[in-house]
Protein backbone atom coordinates (compact mmCIF):
# COMPACT_ATOMS: atom_id res chain seq x y z
CA UNK A 1 0.00 0.00 0.00
CA UNK A 2 1.55 3.44 -0.70
CA UNK A 3 0.61 7.08 0.43
CA UNK A 4 -0.09 5.50 4.08
CA UNK A 5 1.54 8.45 6.79
CA UNK A 6 3.89 6.73 9.38
CA UNK A 7 3.25 7.85 13.15
CA UNK A 8 7.05 7.80 14.92
CA UNK A 9 6.37 6.98 18.64
CA UNK A 10 8.66 8.39 21.40
CA UNK A 11 11.00 6.50 23.10
CA UNK A 12 9.56 4.06 25.51
CA UNK A 13 6.18 4.60 24.21
CA UNK A 14 5.88 1.11 21.95
CA UNK A 15 5.23 -0.41 25.28
CA UNK A 16 1.62 -0.15 25.66
CA UNK A 17 1.48 -0.88 22.17
CA UNK A 18 2.75 -4.16 22.68
CA UNK A 19 0.69 -4.97 25.24
CA UNK A 20 -2.23 -4.44 22.49
CA UNK A 21 -3.44 -1.52 24.31
CA UNK A 22 -5.99 0.38 21.50
CA UNK A 23 -4.97 3.73 22.27
CA UNK A 24 -1.85 6.07 21.31
CA UNK A 25 -2.33 9.51 22.97
CA UNK A 26 -1.31 12.88 21.19
CA UNK A 27 1.59 12.79 23.91
CA UNK A 28 3.24 9.65 23.25
CA UNK A 29 4.02 10.97 19.55
CA UNK A 30 7.39 11.87 18.04
CA UNK A 31 6.17 12.79 14.27
CA UNK A 32 4.34 11.86 12.01
CA UNK A 33 6.02 11.24 8.71
CA UNK A 34 3.15 11.88 5.51
CA UNK A 35 0.02 13.87 4.94
CA UNK A 36 -2.89 12.25 7.19
CA UNK A 37 -6.48 13.02 7.86
CA UNK A 38 -9.40 12.47 9.92
CA UNK A 39 -10.02 8.64 9.96
CA UNK A 40 -7.14 7.68 7.70
CA UNK A 41 -5.30 4.66 8.14
CA UNK A 42 -1.83 4.84 9.44
CA UNK A 43 1.52 2.81 10.47
CA UNK A 44 2.67 2.98 13.65
CA UNK A 45 6.62 2.54 14.51
CA UNK A 46 8.71 2.50 17.21
CA UNK A 47 11.35 5.21 17.88
CA UNK A 48 13.66 3.01 16.35
CA UNK A 49 12.06 2.34 13.09
CA UNK A 50 10.21 -0.85 14.45
CA UNK A 51 6.71 -1.89 12.64
CA UNK A 52 3.87 -2.35 15.26
CA UNK A 53 0.36 -1.75 14.14
CA UNK A 54 -2.14 -0.44 12.03
CA UNK A 55 -3.93 2.54 13.19
CA UNK A 56 -6.86 4.90 12.28
CA UNK A 57 -5.59 8.94 13.01
CA UNK A 58 -8.06 11.20 14.84
CA UNK A 59 -6.57 15.15 14.64
CA UNK A 60 -8.39 16.54 17.61
CA UNK A 61 -9.10 13.51 20.13
CA UNK A 62 -6.41 13.35 22.58
CA UNK A 63 -6.17 9.50 21.34
CA UNK A 64 -4.14 10.48 18.21
CA UNK A 65 -4.68 6.95 17.01
CA UNK A 66 -6.99 4.21 17.55
CA UNK A 67 -5.42 0.58 16.97
CA UNK A 68 -7.30 -1.61 14.67
CA UNK A 69 -4.72 -4.35 13.77
CA UNK A 70 -1.32 -5.61 14.88
CA UNK A 71 -0.30 -7.58 11.72
CA UNK A 72 1.26 -6.06 9.24
CA UNK A 73 -0.53 -8.23 6.61
CA UNK A 74 -4.18 -7.73 7.65
CA UNK A 75 -4.19 -3.38 7.06
CA UNK A 76 -7.57 -1.96 7.70
CA UNK A 77 -9.76 -2.56 4.91
CA UNK A 78 -13.01 -4.44 4.49
CA UNK A 79 -12.37 -7.59 4.94
CA UNK A 80 -11.05 -6.83 8.38
CA UNK A 81 -14.18 -5.53 9.20
CA UNK A 82 -16.03 -8.23 8.36
CA UNK A 83 -13.54 -10.56 10.12
CA UNK A 84 -14.21 -8.93 12.95
CA UNK A 85 -18.30 -8.52 13.04
CA UNK A 86 -18.07 -11.66 12.16
CA UNK A 87 -16.16 -13.11 15.40
CA UNK A 88 -17.89 -10.34 17.35
CA UNK A 89 -21.12 -12.05 16.59
CA UNK A 90 -20.35 -15.49 16.67
CA UNK A 91 -19.03 -14.52 20.27
CA UNK A 92 -22.27 -13.66 21.62
CA UNK A 93 -23.96 -16.60 20.29
CA UNK A 94 -21.39 -18.78 22.23
CA UNK A 95 -22.21 -17.55 24.97
CA UNK A 96 -25.65 -18.28 24.76
CA UNK A 97 -26.53 -14.49 25.12
CA UNK A 98 -29.34 -14.74 22.50
CA UNK A 99 -31.09 -17.51 24.80
CA UNK A 100 -34.71 -16.07 25.71
CA UNK A 101 -34.12 -12.61 24.57
CA UNK A 102 -34.17 -10.76 21.66
CA UNK A 103 -32.12 -7.91 22.56
CA UNK A 104 -28.06 -8.15 22.89
CA UNK A 105 -25.21 -6.42 22.17
CA UNK A 106 -23.55 -7.78 19.50
CA UNK A 107 -20.22 -5.36 18.81
CA UNK A 108 -18.27 -3.82 22.28
CA UNK A 109 -16.16 -1.22 20.25
CA UNK A 110 -12.35 -1.95 21.41
CA UNK A 111 -12.75 -5.19 23.09
CA UNK A 112 -13.96 -6.37 19.53
CA UNK A 113 -11.43 -5.01 17.22
CA UNK A 114 -13.12 -2.14 15.85
CA UNK A 115 -12.78 1.05 18.08
CA UNK A 116 -15.92 3.21 18.52
CA UNK A 117 -18.21 0.75 17.04
CA UNK A 118 -21.24 -0.14 19.05
CA UNK A 119 -23.92 -2.34 17.40
CA UNK A 120 -27.40 -3.16 19.79
CA UNK A 121 -29.95 -5.67 18.69
CA UNK A 122 -33.68 -4.57 19.43
CA UNK A 123 -35.98 -7.43 17.91
CA UNK A 124 -35.62 -6.78 14.49
CA UNK A 125 -33.65 -3.06 14.84
CA UNK A 126 -29.97 -2.70 15.00
CA UNK A 127 -28.75 0.23 16.55
CA UNK A 128 -25.33 1.63 15.37
CA UNK A 129 -23.31 4.23 17.81
CA UNK A 130 -20.19 5.16 15.90
CA UNK A 131 -17.75 7.39 18.16
CA UNK A 132 -14.82 7.51 16.40
CA UNK A 133 -13.57 8.91 13.22
CA UNK A 134 -12.43 5.23 12.61
CA UNK A 135 -16.11 3.94 12.05
CA UNK A 136 -17.11 7.16 10.47
CA UNK A 137 -14.79 6.71 7.64
CA UNK A 138 -16.21 3.32 7.46
CA UNK A 139 -19.75 3.20 8.28
CA UNK A 140 -21.28 2.37 4.82
CA UNK A 141 -19.18 -0.94 5.00
CA UNK A 142 -20.12 -1.91 8.54
CA UNK A 143 -23.41 -1.02 7.84
CA UNK A 144 -23.68 -3.85 4.91
CA UNK A 145 -22.04 -5.97 6.71
CA UNK A 146 -23.74 -6.27 10.10
CA UNK A 147 -26.95 -6.58 7.74
CA UNK A 148 -25.55 -9.49 5.82
CA UNK A 149 -24.58 -11.46 8.94
CA UNK A 150 -27.71 -10.46 11.05
CA UNK A 151 -30.26 -11.01 8.63
CA UNK A 152 -32.06 -8.09 10.56
CA UNK A 153 -33.14 -5.55 7.71
CA UNK A 154 -33.13 -2.49 9.84
CA UNK A 155 -30.28 0.18 11.19
CA UNK A 156 -31.00 3.24 13.26
CA UNK A 157 -28.13 5.26 14.30
CA UNK A 158 -27.69 7.16 17.87
CA UNK A 159 -24.64 8.54 16.92
CA UNK A 160 -24.60 10.92 19.89
CA UNK A 161 -23.21 12.59 23.09
CA UNK A 162 -19.87 13.69 24.06
CA UNK A 163 -17.35 11.04 23.12
CA UNK A 164 -18.33 12.32 19.54
CA UNK A 165 -17.45 16.23 20.23
CA UNK A 166 -13.85 14.84 21.62
CA UNK A 167 -13.50 13.78 18.61
CA UNK A 168 -14.63 16.50 16.52
CA UNK A 169 -17.76 14.93 15.20
CA UNK A 170 -21.09 16.02 15.25
CA UNK A 171 -24.07 14.26 16.43
CA UNK A 172 -25.82 12.23 13.70
CA UNK A 173 -29.05 10.12 14.61
CA UNK A 174 -31.65 8.59 11.65
CA UNK A 175 -32.60 5.38 9.83
CA UNK A 176 -29.35 4.24 7.84
CA UNK A 177 -30.99 0.84 6.43
CA UNK A 178 -34.37 -0.36 6.49
CA UNK A 179 -37.74 0.88 8.21
CA UNK A 180 -38.43 4.21 10.55
CA UNK A 181 -38.35 2.60 14.24
CA UNK A 182 -41.69 2.63 15.91
CA UNK A 183 -41.78 4.58 18.88
CA UNK A 184 -41.14 1.97 21.38
CA UNK A 185 -39.97 -2.03 20.55
CA UNK A 186 -40.77 -4.29 23.27
CA UNK A 187 -38.14 -6.64 24.26
CA UNK A 188 -37.87 -9.46 26.05
CA UNK A 189 -34.48 -9.93 28.80
CA UNK A 190 -34.30 -12.59 31.77
CA UNK A 191 -37.85 -13.30 30.83
CA UNK A 192 -38.57 -9.83 31.78
CA UNK A 193 -40.32 -7.17 29.18
CA UNK A 194 -39.37 -3.75 28.68
CA UNK A 195 -40.34 -1.56 26.15
CA UNK A 196 -37.07 0.06 24.55
CA UNK A 197 -37.28 3.64 22.70
CA UNK A 198 -34.46 3.87 20.14
CA UNK A 199 -34.91 7.43 19.07
CA UNK A 200 -34.32 9.07 22.62
CA UNK A 201 -33.61 7.01 25.03
CA UNK A 202 -30.07 7.15 26.90
CA UNK A 203 -27.18 5.76 24.61
CA UNK A 204 -28.81 3.56 22.17
CA UNK A 205 -31.99 3.16 24.02
CA UNK A 206 -31.27 0.81 26.96
CA UNK A 207 -28.30 -0.20 28.37
CA UNK A 208 -27.53 -3.61 27.13
CA UNK A 209 -24.06 -4.02 28.64
CA UNK A 210 -25.10 -4.05 31.63
CA UNK A 211 -27.80 -7.45 31.00
CA UNK A 212 -25.59 -9.56 33.41
CA UNK A 213 -26.07 -7.52 36.25
CA UNK A 214 -29.93 -7.44 35.58
CA UNK A 215 -29.47 -10.59 36.01
CA UNK A 216 -27.37 -10.32 39.07
CA UNK A 217 -29.21 -7.88 41.40
CA UNK A 218 -32.25 -10.45 41.43
CA UNK A 219 -29.88 -12.87 43.60
CA UNK A 220 -29.47 -9.74 46.39
CA UNK A 221 -32.58 -8.32 46.68
CA UNK A 222 -34.78 -10.50 48.21
CA UNK A 223 -36.66 -8.77 51.51
CA UNK A 224 -34.48 -6.11 50.99
CA UNK A 225 -35.79 -2.11 50.47
CA UNK A 226 -34.07 -0.67 47.60
CA UNK A 227 -32.48 2.57 46.27
CA UNK A 228 -32.19 2.77 42.41
CA UNK A 229 -30.77 6.08 41.60
CA UNK A 230 -31.11 7.26 37.79
CA UNK A 231 -33.32 4.99 37.51
CA UNK A 232 -34.10 5.51 33.86
CA UNK A 233 -36.90 2.87 32.39
CA UNK A 234 -36.75 0.56 34.83
CA UNK A 235 -33.67 -1.76 34.12
CA UNK A 236 -32.90 -2.14 37.54
CA UNK A 237 -35.96 -1.55 39.51
CA UNK A 238 -38.28 -4.69 37.57
CA UNK A 239 -35.73 -7.52 38.12
CA UNK A 240 -35.52 -6.15 41.74
CA UNK A 241 -38.96 -6.64 42.30
CA UNK A 242 -38.97 -9.72 40.26
CA UNK A 243 -35.95 -10.65 42.87
CA UNK A 244 -38.33 -9.85 45.79
CA UNK A 245 -37.65 -6.76 46.82
CA UNK A 246 -39.76 -5.44 49.60
CA UNK A 247 -39.82 -2.03 48.75
CA UNK A 248 -38.38 -0.05 45.98
CA UNK A 249 -37.92 4.17 45.98
CA UNK A 250 -36.74 5.11 42.01
CA UNK A 251 -35.33 8.49 41.27
CA UNK A 252 -34.59 10.51 37.83
CA UNK A 253 -35.30 13.51 36.39
CA UNK A 254 -36.75 12.53 33.18
CA UNK A 255 -40.13 12.41 33.13
CA UNK A 256 -39.68 10.85 29.75
CA UNK A 257 -37.98 8.02 31.44
CA UNK A 258 -40.58 7.66 34.41
CA UNK A 259 -43.22 7.64 32.23
CA UNK A 260 -41.31 4.27 29.89
CA UNK A 261 -40.79 2.82 33.62
CA UNK A 262 -44.41 3.15 34.30
CA UNK A 263 -45.26 1.38 30.89
CA UNK A 264 -42.73 -0.97 31.71
CA UNK A 265 -44.78 -1.86 34.75
CA UNK A 266 -47.44 -2.53 33.67
CA UNK A 267 -46.24 -4.73 30.93
CA UNK A 268 -45.05 -6.87 33.57
CA UNK A 269 -48.26 -6.74 35.66
CA UNK A 270 -46.56 -5.46 38.73
CA UNK A 271 -48.45 -3.63 41.38
CA UNK A 272 -47.22 -0.22 42.41
CA UNK A 273 -47.79 -0.44 45.73
CA UNK A 274 -44.21 -1.51 46.41
CA UNK A 275 -42.88 1.01 44.61
CA UNK A 276 -42.05 5.36 45.24
CA UNK A 277 -40.94 7.06 41.94
CA UNK A 278 -39.58 10.37 42.46
CA UNK A 279 -38.93 12.87 39.19
CA UNK A 280 -35.93 15.09 39.49
CA UNK A 281 -31.99 15.47 40.63
CA UNK A 282 -30.64 12.90 41.98
CA UNK A 283 -27.86 14.64 44.34
CA UNK A 284 -31.01 16.75 45.57
CA UNK A 285 -33.27 13.98 46.62
CA UNK A 286 -30.54 12.01 48.30
CA UNK A 287 -30.13 15.39 50.32
CA UNK A 288 -33.67 15.53 51.04
CA UNK A 289 -34.03 11.97 52.18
Amino acid sequence: MTGIAKVILKAGKEKSVLRFHPWIFSSAIQRIDGEVGAGDSVEVFSHKGDWLAWGVFSPQSQIRVRLWSWDQDKPIDNELIRNRLRSAISLRKSYRFFTETNCVRLVYAESDGIPGLIVDQYDQYLVLQSLSWGVERRKEPIVREIVSLTGIPNVFERSDGEARKLEGLRDCKGTLFGAEPPETIRVIENGILFYVDIRRGHKTGFYLDQKVNRLRVMYYVKDKEVLDCFCFSGGMTIPSIVGGAKKLTCIDESAEALDLLTRNLELNQIPREKISINCGDVFQKLREF
